[in-house]
Protein backbone atom coordinates (compact mmCIF):
# COMPACT_ATOMS: atom_id res chain seq x y z
CA UNK A 1 0.00 0.00 0.00
CA UNK A 2 2.80 2.42 0.88
CA UNK A 3 4.43 1.62 -2.45
CA UNK A 4 1.29 2.59 -4.39
CA UNK A 5 0.98 5.86 -2.49
CA UNK A 6 4.64 6.61 -3.14
CA UNK A 7 4.18 5.93 -6.87
CA UNK A 8 1.12 8.22 -6.98
CA UNK A 9 3.00 11.01 -5.18
CA UNK A 10 5.92 10.57 -7.57
CA UNK A 11 3.64 10.74 -10.63
CA UNK A 12 1.87 13.85 -9.35
CA UNK A 13 5.23 15.49 -8.63
CA UNK A 14 6.54 14.65 -12.09
CA UNK A 15 3.40 16.03 -13.73
CA UNK A 16 3.72 19.28 -11.77
CA UNK A 17 7.39 19.59 -12.71
CA UNK A 18 6.59 19.01 -16.39
CA UNK A 19 3.84 21.63 -16.28
CA UNK A 20 6.14 24.10 -14.51
CA UNK A 21 8.86 23.39 -17.02
CA UNK A 22 6.52 24.13 -19.93
CA UNK A 23 5.44 27.40 -18.32
CA UNK A 24 9.04 28.47 -17.68
CA UNK A 25 10.07 27.66 -21.26
CA UNK A 26 7.18 29.73 -22.63
CA UNK A 27 8.00 32.58 -20.20
CA UNK A 28 11.59 32.59 -21.44
CA UNK A 29 10.44 32.69 -25.06
CA UNK A 30 8.05 35.57 -24.30
CA UNK A 31 10.89 37.51 -22.65
CA UNK A 32 13.04 37.10 -25.77
CA UNK A 33 10.08 37.94 -27.99
CA UNK A 34 9.43 41.10 -25.98
CA UNK A 35 13.06 42.14 -26.34
CA UNK A 36 13.09 41.58 -30.10
CA UNK A 37 9.78 43.40 -30.55
CA UNK A 38 11.03 46.40 -28.57
CA UNK A 39 14.18 46.43 -30.73
CA UNK A 40 11.98 46.12 -33.83
CA UNK A 41 13.91 43.01 -34.91
CA UNK A 42 11.18 41.40 -36.99
CA UNK A 43 13.22 38.40 -38.14
CA UNK A 44 14.28 37.25 -34.66
CA UNK A 45 10.83 37.97 -33.20
CA UNK A 46 9.20 35.90 -35.95
CA UNK A 47 11.63 33.03 -35.30
CA UNK A 48 10.83 33.00 -31.57
CA UNK A 49 7.08 33.26 -32.22
CA UNK A 50 7.22 30.30 -34.62
CA UNK A 51 9.10 28.21 -32.03
CA UNK A 52 6.21 28.45 -29.54
CA UNK A 53 4.18 25.26 -29.22
CA UNK A 54 0.69 26.65 -29.69
CA UNK A 55 -1.01 23.50 -28.41
CA UNK A 56 0.05 24.46 -24.87
CA UNK A 57 -1.35 28.01 -24.96
CA UNK A 58 -4.69 26.97 -23.45
CA UNK A 59 -2.97 25.31 -20.49
CA UNK A 60 -0.94 28.41 -19.60
CA UNK A 61 -1.69 30.83 -16.79
CA UNK A 62 -3.86 33.84 -17.60
CA UNK A 63 -0.88 36.19 -17.43
CA UNK A 64 0.99 34.13 -20.04
CA UNK A 65 -2.10 33.98 -22.26
CA UNK A 66 -2.25 37.76 -21.97
CA UNK A 67 1.39 38.03 -23.04
CA UNK A 68 0.77 35.66 -25.97
CA UNK A 69 -2.09 37.74 -27.38
CA UNK A 70 -0.29 41.03 -26.73
CA UNK A 71 2.90 39.88 -28.46
CA UNK A 72 0.94 38.36 -31.37
CA UNK A 73 -0.76 41.69 -32.04
CA UNK A 74 2.54 43.58 -31.74
CA UNK A 75 4.31 41.18 -34.09
CA UNK A 76 1.56 41.64 -36.68
CA UNK A 77 1.93 45.41 -36.42
CA UNK A 78 5.74 45.18 -36.68
CA UNK A 79 5.42 43.02 -39.80
CA UNK A 80 3.22 45.70 -41.36
CA UNK A 81 0.05 43.67 -41.04
CA UNK A 82 -1.97 46.79 -40.33
CA UNK A 83 -4.79 45.79 -42.67
CA UNK A 84 -6.08 43.25 -40.14
CA UNK A 85 -7.33 45.70 -37.53
CA UNK A 86 -10.03 43.29 -36.38
CA UNK A 87 -7.49 40.52 -35.80
CA UNK A 88 -5.12 42.83 -33.90
CA UNK A 89 -8.04 44.25 -31.95
CA UNK A 90 -9.22 40.76 -31.04
CA UNK A 91 -5.76 39.78 -29.75
CA UNK A 92 -5.54 42.96 -27.69
CA UNK A 93 -9.06 42.47 -26.32
CA UNK A 94 -8.21 38.89 -25.29
CA UNK A 95 -4.98 40.12 -23.69
CA UNK A 96 -7.00 42.67 -21.69
CA UNK A 97 -9.50 40.01 -20.56
CA UNK A 98 -6.76 37.63 -19.40
CA UNK A 99 -4.96 40.45 -17.58
CA UNK A 100 -8.14 41.49 -15.77
CA UNK A 101 -8.84 37.89 -14.79
CA UNK A 102 -5.27 37.42 -13.56
CA UNK A 103 -5.51 40.59 -11.46
CA UNK A 104 -8.79 39.45 -9.92
CA UNK A 105 -7.26 36.13 -8.91
CA UNK A 106 -4.34 37.91 -7.27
Amino acid sequence: MKGKILVIILLVTLFDIRDFSTQSIIEEKFEKLSLYLSNKDEEKAERIWESINFSVIESLSDSLKCMYHYHTANLDILKGNNADYLGNGKHLELAKQYMERALQMG
